[in-house]
This record gives C-alpha cells, sequence and structure tokens, in this order.
C-alpha cells in the first residue's frame, strides 16, 4: 500500500499558515498600542489673531481709524478663507482663518510684515499690535 504525501503536505502547511498567522497577530497587538490616532479630529483651520489697543478710544474711532486699514491690508495674504475683525472700548482684534493648506508659520510672517508697514500710518497712541497664532490640535500639513 503506498500512501500519499498530499495529506502530509497539506497538514503541514496549514499548520505553518495557523503559526504564522498567530505570530504576526500577537505583533499586530503589540504595536497597537504605539500607533497615533486622534479619536477626535480637529475641525478647526489655522487662524491668525491680530490685537491692538487704544486706550479711551470708542469703538467707532477704533473701527474706521484702525481695524478697517488693517483688514483690508491683511486681505491681501494668500489663503485666507475668512476675515473677522471686533472693534470695541479700547480695542481691536481681526481673526484671519486659512485654509487647511496654508503655510501657516509663511502666513504669520506676512502678516508681521504688512503690520510692520502700516504701523506707522496709524493714530499716535495706538499700542504695537500683537500677532498670535491659533493652529489645531496635531495639525501635520502632512496630514492634509
Amino acid at each position: 500500500m503506498i500512501k500519499s504525501n498530499h495529506s502530509n503536505i497539506s497538514k503541514s502547511t496549514s499548520y505553518s499558515l495557523l503559526v504564522i498567522f498567530t505570530a504576526l497577530t500577537i505583533v499586530g497587538f503589540v504595536f497597537i498600542p504605539l500607533l497615533s490616532v486622534n479619536l477626535t479630529p480637529s475641525t478647526y483651520l489655522p487662524s491668525i489673531s491680530v490685537t491692538c489697543r487704544w486706550n479711551n478710544a470708542s469703538p467707532t474711532i477704533i473701527e474706521n481709524e484702525v481695524t478697517s486699514i488693517l483688514e483690508g491690508s491683511l486681505n491681501v495674504i494668500a489663503g485666507i478663507e475668512k476675515i473677522s475683525s471686533v472693534s470695541s472700548n479700547g480695542k481691536a482684534k481681526i481673526t484671519l482663518v486659512f485654509d487647511k493648506h496654508t503655510d501657516i508659520e509663511l502666513a504669520r510672517l506676512e502678516t508681521a510684515s504688512i503690520i510692520r508697514r502700516n504701523y506707522p500710518t496709524l493714530p499716535k497712541g495706538i499700542t504695537y499690535p500683537s500677532i498670535t497664532l491659533n493652529q489645531p490640535d496635531n495639525l501635520d500639513k502632512n496630514h492634509f
């Protein structure tokens, strides 16, 4: 009686596949904690806020002599999706919202350059505008 090697090969192949699958599963479970996963990705876009103060100035004066001038000048920066501003007693705040593909550091540099160029034309007594970079958590330009 001749025995077939086919059944022996089939059993050893099945066993090998089972061992390989089990080993890969264990390796996968070991590396799961090392994966970086953001379960709640940010829906906010990067933005820049420009804030300045002018003591005892009314919101109307700040709007006419500061906010509108800076807003018009900052409007030329590439990648802007939205510009909003708030003028209140003694304070102006302009927010520039950029699309997700904009290099926010380059936009910050352009903002600083425009402010530096326009500051001498602003009324005396106004503080030098401060720039605040608002970037969503874990924003990496390689992800987009």
